[in-house]
C-alpha cells in the first residue's frame, strides 16, 4: 500500500514546500503591515474623532470607511494565512 501512496507524495512534496514558503510570506507581510498600518488606523481614529466634535459628517463618514477598509485587509490577510495553512495539511494528509 505504501508503494502506491509514494508517487502521490512525491508529487505533493513541491506543493507543501510552496505553501509553506508562501505562508511565511504572509506572515512576514501580516507583521510588517501591522507597523505600518497600525499608526495609520490610529491616526484616522484620531482625525475621525476631530471631525465628529466639529461635526462635519461627511469628512467623519469618509474616515469611518478608510478605518473599515484598514480592517479588512487585516483580516484578509489573516484568513490568506489560515487557507494556506489548511491546504497545506490537506497535502500532508495525503
Amino acid at each position: 500500500m505504501w508503494l502506491i501512496k509514494l508517487p502521490v507524495k512525491i508529487l505533493a512534496f513541491p506543493f507543501v514546500l510552496i505553501l509553506t514558503l508562501a505562508e511565511a510570506l504572509f506572515k512576514v507581510l501580516a507583521g510588517l503591515s501591522c507597523y505600518v498600518l497600525g499608526p495609520f488606523m490610529l491616526f484616522l481614529i484620531i482625525c475621525g474623532i476631530y471631525h465628529a466634535v466639529l461635526q462635519q459628517w461627511n469628512q467623519t463618514l469618509i474616515l469611518g470607511g478608510l478605518l473599515l477598509c484598514c480592517l479588512i485587509i487585516f483580516f484578509a490577510g489573516t484568513f490568506v494565512i489560515i487557507l494556506l495553512d489548511s491546504a497545506r495539511e490537506w497535502l500532508r494528509g495525503i
